[in-house]
């Protein structure tokens, strides 16, 4: 850099522009773009030197101390950088929707106001002080509301509102702190290694999207947490509740087990017949949540969300002490062999009962469309006293692992349909559709009807996607080399039942037959379990490794 040379700062300072406030999707495109042609500073720009190799520390220190003038430009530049970032964190706080989200959360934005006092005498040390002060108090604010993210719901917009807020805040803070050491390398040095990490990620795509979707994640996860408490008992008398309402649950599912025989019987066609299997299944799913009714497999999807949440206790995104979930994780695990029993015990009892009953009034006509050896041989394992044999051994090990793979399938439906529950309850109260509905005209201002919505839409829609795609899952295998399906144990089990009730099932093969559904039921709930724990814990900032010691006994 020669003496006669201008360097701008500005850009340098600032380094947020407006201009790349981007939607998300323009976001990513942007980025793609900027990969293939990378965006160049002009050569006159501090940035242009340090990009290129050419802005040491010790250089930029020579350079100011030897240039009075540019000394002067510069410090003119940094002051000019704090006001705009500050006038950019005011406008942000003076959106009325932001206001209005601070209202509704009972949070005080006066550290916006104060922030706009405190900009002007940026040449007084006590007015330095006054900004730092706002800038923290202002940043606590920020926290806080995305902390209490779950009461307002939250969106992508937000995501990036609050992120940027943060970003200024804490840009803002490292200039003010350069103002009053201008001479200092060190804060120098923080200052250029500040703008290093954000010109290398600057255009990752990785980084955009995590970053954009960092508190929705959250936001979902944690929606879903909160409905995971009702799924977890600690005491004797809840047990019992648990084990009476999935015997409840049982009893619906062994019904709507015939009914998915009986449509099976009926010649469907692929896509007609797929359909109608979904609408079954969520009717089914529906109606036992509706009648206060328990099904095991969709315990997990709700309690390792509850489990991440215990585990960031104070929502600050840290990791807290292990031992605060141990004791939450034995009642999740005791929780969920309760429910499974109560379903298994009830849904196969009544199906049999069905099946006898059925037989005993007459009724081969309606009860023929069961055929006991496809039901008996869909749900049991290989006989283990014949796997040992060398040249049946690929024959017996390959259906063994397509019931497991079928039952993983519907392990990653459930963990997606829980997903998406929480994701509908987070929409209703980030769009505030309860709201709406009670001042619409539409809705003739129902109320009872915006209640409904709130208390129950994320159930609905989750229920119904579950359900629809588990019925579709089959047709998967039109589009894959490899076979397709789903096995659920609730429905295994009832699908035992009226195997037992029909055909020639001895003992033998009614253990095997009980053994599968156990495998399916296993996998089913830690397939569910371990894909939303884990994406829950991500969106906390805990590490997976963890894992292992967090849910040790």
């Amino acid at each position: 850099m020669g003496k006669d040379e201008s360097l701008d700062f500005y850009s340098f300072f600032n380094k947020y522009s407006l201009l790349d406030d981007y939607g998300f999707f323009a976001g990513i495109l942007v980025r793609v773009f900027r990969k293939l042609l990378p965006a160049v500073p002009p050569p006159n720009t501090f940035e242009f030197q340090l990009l290129a190799g050419d802005g040491s520390v010790d250089e930029v220190l020579a350079r100011l101390q030897s240039d009075a003038s540019l000394r002067r430009a510069t410090q003119l530049q940094l002051d000019q950088s704090i006001q705009v970032l500050g006038a950019k964190i005011i406008a942000y706080g003076a959106d009325a929707d932001m206001k209005a989200k601070f209202d509704r959360l009972g949070l005080d934005d006066s550290p916006f106001d104060r922030l706009f006092a405190d900009l002007s005498g940026l040449d007084r040390d006590e007015s330095l002080s006054d900004l730092s002060a706002s800038l923290a108090a202002l940043e606590n604010l920020v926290t806080e509301l995305r902390k209490k993210k779950s009461k307002i719901g939250t969106t992508l917009h937000l995501t990036f509102v609050t992120r940027r807020l943060l970003e200024y805040t804490d840009r803002m803070g490292v200039l003010i702190d350069l103002r009053r050491n201008f001479a200092s390398r060190v804060h120098w040095q923080r200052v250029i290694n500040d703008f290093v990490d954000f010109s290398k990620n600057k255009n990752r795509i990785t980084h955009f999207v995590k970053r954009h979707t960092d508190l929705l994640a959250l936001g979902i996860v944690e929606h879903t947490s909160q409905k995971g408490e009702k799924y977890i008992a600690r005491s004797q008398g809840e047990y019992g509740n648990f084990f009476a309402r999935s015997l409840l649950g049982g009893v619906i599912i062994a019904l709507f087990a015939f009914v998915k025989l009986w449509l099976d019987s009926r010649g469907f066609g692929d896509g007609i017949g797929g359909v109608l299997f979904g609408l079954n299944y969520a009717a089914c799913f529906i109606i036992v949540t509706a009648v206060g009714g328990l099904i095991a497999t969709k315990q997990p999807a709700h309690t390792a969300s509850t489990i991440a949440e215990a585990i960031d206790r104070r929502n600050d995104l840290c990791l807290d002490s292990d031992d605060c979930v141990k004791g939450l994780v034995r009642s999740v695990f005791r929780s969920q062999f309760v429910s499974i029993v109560g379903n298994f015990v009830a849904a196969l009892s009544v199906a049999a009962l069905l099946g006898f009953l059925l037989g005993g009034i007459g009724r081969e006509d309606l009860f023929g469309i069961i055929k006991p050896d496809d039901l008996s041989e869909i749900i049991k394992p290989d006989d283990l006293s014949e796997i040992i044999k060398p040249d049946d051994l690929m024959k017996k090990v390959v259906p063994s692992i397509s019931l497991v793979f079928f039952a993983m399938v519907a392990g990653v439906f459930l963990a997606l349909a829980g997903l998406i529950a929480g994701y509908i309850d987070n929409t209703v109260l980030a769009r505030e559709i309860p709201y709406r509905i009670q001042h619409s005209a539409l809705f003739c201002r129902s109320e009872k009807l915006a209640k409904f919505v709130k208390k129950q839409a994320g159930g609905i829609v989750g229920n119904l996607v579950l359900g629809m795609l588990l019925g579709t899952a089959f047709l998967l295998s039109h589009l894959s080399p490899i076979a397709v399906d789903i096995r659920h144990i609730a429905f295994s089990s009832a699908n035992i039942g009226y195997a037992v009730a029909e055909g020639d099932f001895d003992a033998k093969r009614f253990l095997l037959a009980v053994c599968g559904a156990l495998l399916i039921g296993v996998t089913n709930l830690v397939v569910s379990f371990s894909i939303t724990l884990s994406l829950a814990l991500k969106s906390r900032g805990v590490s997976l490794s963890r894992l292992p010691r967090l849910l040790s006994p």
